[in-house]
């Protein structure tokens, strides 16, 4: 099982790394967070930054230092210049700071609720008390923790009244509909309801050599059309992955691209589509595995940008582990928190991001379980890399909807293109695919 998460340690860096970066950002964080939110090192580093900005300095690295002599805490590990410079290892733009800021509060509030329990529970068990003394001493301990505002902050709890209009515009045809990026399959689409939506976190699992970074690569040549894909992998390299792209491109066999014995009618054909493929917004970083937090800070860089669109990773198997997990988590915990670090992302940045996956013996995502339930889609693909195409050189493939949050499930045909390394549907093509995020 995966440890309850007491504290949001990449949240927290994000936060005060803001901070460092814009001092001006600290009367805003002051107003949701105390140090007594953060986690030992964090908090104190905290606690010095509003000490510094009320003395009417900036809170960068320098100024930091000088207050931090006077740290009761024992220094962590490498020293407190170290801890400050890794505070900006992620690229803390600031432009999501009032998002890990609720991050941070929401665990606060669990903490004390479950302070609050123990207290509670340490009463109860308290036989010197009388009964209506251990009743008073609960209401004290209640009304101290605040449990109340925990139950319902923010004022009243909402019904359905103030969305009722938003969803009679809807019904009515009178509002937008929600953008959702496609898969470019037709029978997928309109099974996951037109497309992948914002924010949500796909898996794409499948045995080796089923097919996996086809499907994410086609999806993604879709959402470069409208922005930045950040395409994260050591499987394969930059060239890899344009030579793929440029046989779906210019329709030409793969295999001629990958040898480079091509014919010499297609050679002008294949430079013009290279033309088009190099204007493309596509980031691919050097072949090496990142941690989950380093994809974050590339994430949040294109962000801030204005331009990201789509993030794939392939695979979620070769992620670097976070610092501090090594040894404490086991692969199974490691994977799961890999997963659930990328559906925040999504979450936090509002764009679709794809995570590839082994699957086991028995067909099942492999190393965690939890993937699973943080996914909002889970995209298997039944596919046999030994099968003959047929006369039109297809193989008949599957792509099963094992999990789809407020979409349907089963399985689509489609074809498998091995000369294209694509899939195509077995319906009619798309005439024309857009996605605006």
């Amino acid at each position: 099982m995966q440890p309850a998460r007491t504290f949001d340690y990449e949240s927290e860096r994000y936060v005060l790394g803001a901070i460092i970066l814009d001092p001006s950002r600290i009367s805003a964080v002051r107003e949701i967070l105390e140090p007594s939110d953060f986690s030992n090192f964090n908090g104190e580093v905290f606690a010095r930054a509003i000490d510094v900005n009320k003395s009417g300095f900036d809170t960068d690295i320098g100024t930091l230092l000088v207050s931090l002599r006077e740290s009761i805490l024992d220094q962590p590990e490498g020293g407190w210049a170290r801890f400050l410079a890794g505070l900006l290892e992620n690229g803390p733009s600031g432009a999501n700071t009032a998002w890990h800021c609720e991050e941070i509060l929401a665990l606060a509030k669990k903490r004390q609720a479950m302070l609050a329990v123990d207290s509670m529970q340490s009463a109860l068990g308290d036989a010197s008390l009388h009964p209506m003394e251990s009743l008073g001493e609960l209401t004290k301990i209640w009304n101290e923790a605040n449990l109340s505002d925990l139950v319902a902050s923010g004022g009243p709890i909402p019904n359905f009244e103030s969305d009722a209009d938003k969803v009679l515009e809807i019904v009515m045809g009178r509002a937008e509909p929600e953008f959702r990026l496609p898969t470019g399959l037709v029978d997928l689409d309109d099974m996951i309801g037109g497309g992948i939506g914002r924010g949500t976190l796909t898996i794409v699992a499948a045995d080796s050599s089923r097919g996996k970074t086809s499907l994410a690569l086609q999806i993604a040549r879709i959402a470069a059309d409208a922005g930045t894909v950040l395409y994260v992998t050591v499987e394969m390299s930059r060239i890899e992955l344009l030579k793929r792209l440029l046989s779906g491109e210019a329709n030409v066999n793969f295999g001629w691209i990958h040898s480079g014995h091509i014919p010499e009618s297609y050679r002008d054909l294949l430079a013009e589509r290279l033309e088009d493929l190099k204007a493309l917004p596509f980031r691919v970083p050097d072949q090496r595995a990142p941690t989950v937090e380093e994809i974050a800070a590339w994430c949040r860089k294109l962000s801030d940008q204005g331009d990201l669109s789509m993030v794939v990773v392939d695979y979620l198997g070769i992620l670097q582990v976070s610092r501090g997990q090594e040894k404490t988590y086991s692969r199974e915990q490691q994977v799961h928190h890999m997963a659930s670090s990328l559906k925040r992302l999504a979450a936090e940045l509002q764009v679709p991001v794809i995570a590839l996956s082994q699957v086991n013996e028995q067909g099942r995502l492999r190393e965690s379980r939890g993937v699973y339930h943080d996914a909002d889609y889970v995209l298997m693909i039944d596919l046999d890399p030994k099968a003959i195409p047929d006369q039109s050189g297809f193989v008949q493939a599957k792509i099963i909807v094992d999990k789809g949050r407020n979409s349907g499930q089963g399985a689509v045909d489609v074809w498998w293109e091995p000369s294209r390394v694509r899939f195509k549907s077995r319906t009619a093509e798309p005439s024309y695919i857009e996605w605006n995020p």
